[in-house]
């Protein structure tokens, strides 16, 4: 009998995503989205999703749109994409709207820890 083959990969960018729930009520959903051997790697995964995160969010935001008066887009309309950041952490990435984190993006190494310094 053979020795089960190793998981070389040791790093995972593992999706969070606030939302509600068919109720109305808060909820937390936690995806793997990518398996990587190198850590670079796994961080250029969780960079590509939040960018493509924020994206989609500022798209779905409300559209500008411009007064009778004047021809300056409508500031909130405008301002509501603008909210939507992208912040990098130490862990990976964090979608922010209007300062709260509403999805993340974490490399998470599954190598176990060695405690025997």
């Amino acid at each position: 009998m053979s020795a089960p083959t190793p998981d070389l990969a040791l790093f995972q960018v593992m999706h969070f995503c606030l939302g509600l729930n068919a109720d109305g009520q808060p909820t937390q959903s936690r995806e793997v989205i990518g398996r990587h051997r190198h850590v670079e790697t796994a961080f250029v995964t969780a960079q590509l999703a939040a960018v493509q995160c924020c994206r989609r969010l500022r798209q779905s935001a409300p559209a500008a749109t411009h007064s009778d008066n004047d021809n300056e887009p409508d500031r909130e309309a405008r301002s509501a994409a603008e909210r939507i950041q992208l912040c990098d952490t130490e862990w990976g990435y964090d979608v922010r709207r209007e300062g709260l984190v509403v999805e993340r993006f974490w490399v998470h190494d599954r190598s176990p820890a060695d405690l025997n310094f």
